[in-house]
C-alpha cells in the first residue's frame, strides 16, 4: 500500500504523528520507505519504529527503481495540479 502525507511542517515530531495516524487507520506496517531527509533520522522516530517492530528503509532520492510506486504517486499528483 502506498500512502502520502503532505505537510507544511518539517520537524522531527511530524513523522511520528503520521505513523501514529496510519497505525490507527490501517494497523502497524512491517516496513516504511522514506527519502533520507533529516526529519526521518531522529532518535524518537527510530525508537518509535523499534518499539513497533517497523523496519525503516531509506531510499535514495528520485530512485525510481527502489521507490517507484511513491514516485509515480508524486508524479500523478503534480500532473493533475496543472
Amino acid at each position: 500500500m502506498v500512502t502520502c502525507n503532505v505537510s507544511k511542517k518539517s520537524n522531527t515530531k511530524r513523522p511520528i504523528e503520521v505513523l501514529q495516524n496510519f497505525i490507527v487507520e490501517f494497523g502497524i506496517p512491517k516496513r516504511i520507505r522514506t527519502d533520507p531527509v533529516i526529519v526521518f533520522k531522529s532518535k524518537k522516530r527510530k525508537n518509535f519504529c523499534a518499539e513497533q517492530f517497523i523496519k525503516h528503509i531509506e531510499c535514495p532520492i528520485r530512485d525510481h527503481r527502489v521507490n517507484g510506486k511513491f514516485e509515480l504517486l508524486i508524479r500523478t499528483i503534480i500532473e493533475r495540479q496543472y
